[in-house]
């Protein structure tokens, strides 16, 4: 793995590890009811460069993370990218034992987190965020 960047102790994903999205669609309580970041990946284990399907950032987990667990878009009202591309993937690709979901709680500057949102996933390689990398962090 790369060296770390220097935002990165900034970061500290919880839960370790992971929780599948089947245990969270069971009990939605388990999502903080905080702001912060967060990612999917197909593995339990910490995040590797490469490894990570998709992150993104809100300023409420347990609000936007039940986006995800849907199987059915039409389901949801709503229509975001990401959890299209999520959808997408536990349906054809995986299942929801298999696609594993963490945080990392953050209540600051709403403009440091977009920014570093935008470097975690440059950082990662991630294989779902298709966001303009150019305001990324060093």
């Amino acid at each position: 793995m790369p060296a770390l960047p220097h935002w990165h102790h900034i970061i500290h994903w919880n839960p370790d590890p992971a929780i599948d999205i089947a245990t969270l669609n069971a009990d939605r309580s388990i999502i903080p009811d905080s702001g912060g970041f967060y990612a999917f990946t197909a593995d339990p284990g910490p995040l590797k460069v490469g490894k990570v399907l998709y992150v993104g950032e809100t300023v409420n987990l347990r609000n936007r993370l039940p986006n995800y667990l849907h199987r059915d878009p039409r389901q949801t009202r709503n229509r975001h990218k990401g959890a299209l591309f999520i959808m997408d993937y536990r349906v054809r690709i995986s299942d929801d034992k298999k696609t594993f979901v963490r945080w990392s709680l953050f209540e600051g500057d709403y403009t440091l987190q977009r920014d570093l949102e935008a470097a975690l996933m440059q950082f990662y390689q991630t294989r779902f965020n298709h966001r303009d990398r150019d305001h990324m962090l060093d």
